[in-house]
């Protein structure tokens, strides 16, 4: 089994993305030329890169620093590949109802199962509060001794504890739903070309959102890797990947199933990152 797909908590969380991309054209700074910093690692060590000036040539570089693995390169020359695997998770504009239907199904797919388990907890926390209730009556009248009595009550009330931990209390509208998944689509429609008119905080926050691990750069390919997607992302590639000859309208029963099996295939442990907060 897979980690949990959605979290109602982290569909509010694309909200920040999509609020500060005012997709205007910025005045640039010198560390606008390496957002890359840190989040890139060299493939071979897993060495962070760093950047620097090279001001001779008036040429920004990102370079790792281990021992016989030394990496240099051009930090144009690497922000147009990452650019470019950008590109590879962008949604066709015209797969816009296939994104949203999708989206959706896997969305109430994960609450079915979700209400089922949320609905055995509160059945259980009825049945512990019973048990306490019980418990305090027999001690009331004599019928166990304080060392049983506590004994008890604190293995279900430890298990109470537990339990209320695991109720989700947060919800979310259908209207509310809706809204996330337009502004995630339009998010992934235009994908390079956003994170490349973007500021630096901008970029930084984008390409974490998208690759929340990162990227590698493989020297020797030269090209990027990655190690972990946003499922967000995964959803748009799968889809421009298999149905990218869909001109409009949505998909089959047949294929939306299809689709949600190729789907779970995948490794799809985020669907927004943990860490954007909705305000």
């Amino acid at each position: 089994m897979h980690p949990p797909l959605i979290s109602e908590a982290d569909w509010w969380k694309v909200q920040d993305v999509i609020n500060s991309n005012k997709r205007i054209q910025c005045s640039h700074q010198p560390t606008d030329m390496l957002p890359l910093k840190v989040f890139a690692k060299c493939y071979k060590s897993r060495d962070v890169f760093t950047g620097y000036l090279n001001k001779k040539k008036g040429i920004y570089y990102y370079k790792s620093r281990s021992k016989g693995t030394k990496v240099n390169v051009n930090a144009k020359k690497l922000n147009k590949l990452f650019s470019e695997k950008l590109g590879e998770y962008e949604l066709k504009e015209s797969l816009g109802d296939v994104f949203a239907q999708t989206v959706n199904h896997l969305y109430e797919k994960h609450y079915q199962t979700k209400n089922e388990e949320q609905a055995k907890i509160k059945k259980q926390q009825t049945e512990l509060k019973k048990k306490i209730k019980s418990v305090e009556e027999r001690f009331a009248v004599g019928e166990i001794t304080q060392e049983i009595f506590k004994k008890y009550t604190v293995k279900y009330m430890s298990k109470l504890t537990e339990n209320a931990k695991n109720l989700d209390t947060t919800s979310l509208t259908s209207s509310n739903l809706q809204k996330v998944i337009k502004n995630s689509k339009e998010m992934t429609i235009n994908l390079s070309s956003t994170w490349e008119e973007m500021d630096f905080g901008e970029k930084v926050r984008l390409q974490s959102f998208v690759f929340p691990d990162g990227i590698l750069y493989d020297k020797e390919n030269d090209r990027v890797r990655t190690t972990s997607v946003n499922s967000i992302f995964e959803i748009s590639r799968y889809l421009s990947k298999n149905y990218g000859h869909k001109k409009s309208g949505i998909l089959s029963k047949k294929d939306l199933n299809s689709t949600v099996v190729g789907l779970n295939r995948l490794e799809l442990l985020y669907f927004f990152p943990r860490y954007f907060h909705h305000s």
